[in-house]
């Protein structure tokens, strides 16, 4: 399993998702201006992606509830 990021700068955040995640595959191809992914090369492990989530200028940071379901 990789993971990708999805930057939105419109709202200021990143979401980290797997590179299977319905969103991702659905959308990966989109390229706007103000939005991107970070997916090339994905993220080998999860500490990695949340390393590269924190290491934006975004306060609004999460991870996919579909994908990444995390115990609270």
């Amino acid at each position: 399993m990789a993971w990708v990021i999805y930057e939105d700068d419109p709202t200021k955040t990143v979401r980290i998702h797997t590179d299977s995640c319905r969103y991702y595959v659905n959308r990966k191809s989109v390229r706007l201006g103000d939005n991107r992914w970070y997916d090339n090369p994905p993220l080998r492990t999860l500490e990695a992606a949340r390393a590269q989530s924190r290491a934006t200028d975004k306060p609004n940071r999460y991870e996919c509830k579909v994908c990444l379901r995390t115990e609270e």
